[in-house]
């Protein structure tokens, strides 16, 4: 989740323009081949560690997907996808822009929420069953 708001905050972050006096290292890593290097790799990194149990996490994240939080966290992504579509395949004009940031930030708000609803509906996901390789832990 945490690797999720990284990703949506750099996509939307803007602080390239002179006035700002930011340095260029900075803008190399938000916005620049750094950012464009490090999200890949870390998301990489998330799904080898989340593949090396695949089993028992394929059964928390259905466990997840039934808890508030995580019904929160679906349709985060599905208004924020809606967002993407405005972002990219509707004509630009000032009425294209308002919806799509108004979707994104609506997006973002339920983010925030799920984000808040994880910390009560985390420690109540049932263990799922132990796997062959739970000695590798």
């Amino acid at each position: 989740l945490s690797l999720l708001c990284l990703s949506l905050l750099l996509r939307e972050l803007d602080i390239d323009h002179p006035s700002l006096g930011v340095s260029y290292v900075i803008i190399f890593f938000v916005q620049g081949g750094g950012r464009n290097a490090l999200l890949p790799a870390l998301w990489a990194l998330v799904l080898l560690f989340a593949a090396r149990n695949f089993r028992r996490n394929k059964a928390l994240m259905i466990s997840y997907a039934k808890t508030t939080s995580g019904l929160l966290l679906i349709a985060a992504g599905g208004v924020t996808a809606l967002g993407w579509i405005f972002d990219h395949l509707t004509p630009i004009g000032a009425l294209s822009m308002f919806c799509e940031e108004f979707i994104e930030m609506n997006g973002y708000a339920l983010l925030l929420l799920a984000a808040l609803h994880a910390r009560r509906d985390i420690p109540q996901l049932p263990e799922p069953p132990a796997t062959a390789d739970a000695g590798l832990r």
